[in-house]
Order: structure tokens, then C-alpha cells, then sequence
């Protein structure tokens, strides 16, 4: 079973960083003023200074999204740069699937 904790007990700069782990980074459909322990781990590295395998905490995000209707995607602007930076033709994919 997974602890979680309450972001009102935080003092300002910790409740911001909470705030944007998640809202942003991890965000989820439900109860945004507690933390649970993934969200002290990533809040601990990013104030640490530890690496994070970014890839890792946003693949593992997706596989929530895909499991549990309270997660969001909150990627959709970063997909549609990676989109866009390397030209992928998402049309022609589009076109396909609409006439099957």
C-alpha cells in the first residue's frame, strides 16, 4: 500500500515544487494536495540535484494514463514539437485509418 502525504504541511518553495510535479510533470485527476511517495522521490532529486531518467518517470506516467482513468497526458504539446521538429507525417496516417 502507498503512503501519501499532505502538500499543506510544506513551507512555500517545497509547495511550489510539489505544485509543478504534480500538475505538470505527473498529473493526475484526483486529489492535487497529496503527495504520494513517487512525488517525494522525483521532488528529492530535482532539489538534490540527482539525475532523473526522465524518459523512465514519463513512460511509466503513460502506462498509468493507459491503466487508470484519474491520470492525464499532459505531453500533448511536447509529442506534437517532437511532431513537428522531426516532420512526421501524421496526415497520411490519419487518411489511412479514417478510410478503413
Amino acid at each position: 500500500m502507498s503512503r501519501t502525504y499532505n502538500v499543506g504541511g510544506l513551507a512555500a518553495i517545497p509547495r511550489i515544487l510539489a505544485y509543478i510535479v504534480i500538475w505538470i510533470l505527473t498529473p493526475r485527476g484526483f486529489n492535487h494536495a497529496t503527495l504520494t511517495e513517487e512525488d517525494l522521490i522525483l521532488m528529492y532529486c530535482i532539489t538534490s540535484k540527482i539525475r532523473v531518467n526522465w524518459i523512465q518517470v514519463i513512460r511509466d506516467h503513460l502506462f498509468k494514463v493507459g491503466k487508470k482513468l484519474e491520470y492525464c497526458i499532459p505531453y500533448v504539446t511536447m509529442l506534437s514539437k517532437f511532431i513537428d521538429y522531426f516532420e512526421i507525417d501524421v496526415e497520411e496516417r490519419l487518411l489511412r485509418k479514417s478510410r478503413q
